[in-house]
């Protein structure tokens, strides 16, 4: 009975360690895309601010 509740034990706390790790991994992966998309914003920014040099004539 001991072995038994010690081996649950032993997989209860390697997926708590897989658990976290992934989370790790996810947050790492949040916070890339984060930076992504503030380098896209700015990319965007400047395009915009080209493009207002520019007249259209029709």
């Amino acid at each position: 009975m001991i072995e038994e509740i010690t081996a649950v034990s032993l997989q209860t706390t390697a997926s708590s360690e897989e658990i976290a790790s992934s989370m790790e991994e996810q947050a790492a992966s949040s916070n890339e895309l984060a930076e992504y998309t503030q380098q896209l914003t700015q990319l965007i920014n400047d395009l915009e601010d080209t493009l207002g040099k520019f007249q259209i004539k029709n």
